[in-house]
């Protein structure tokens, strides 16, 4: 969607740059994505807590789904898979 469509959607638009910068990590094929929060909070200048919030308000807003979570090499969750 537009950045426009998401403001009438009623997306904050400090959401809107986590929304982009998922879309940046996006693979064109399947859609899915799956940077770690702190690396999305890093390169937004906001907390991984911030991310949270907003990753969940994209999600009510049908405009995220969270796909599942990742495990790491030593079977801890990682990070979810995002489309």
């Amino acid at each position: 969607p537009k950045v426009h469509d998401l403001v009438m959607a009623g997306v904050p638009t400090e959401a809107i740059a986590t929304y982009a910068a998922l879309a940046d990590h996006a693979d064109n094929k399947s859609g899915l994505c799956w940077p770690k929060m702190e690396t999305l909070a890093r390169r937004l200048s906001r907390s991984p807590r911030t991310i949270q919030r907003h990753l969940h308000l994209l999600k009510e807003k049908g405009l995220v789904e969270f796909v599942e979570r990742r495990r790491d090499g030593r079977g801890r969750f990682g990070a979810y898979l995002y489309r």
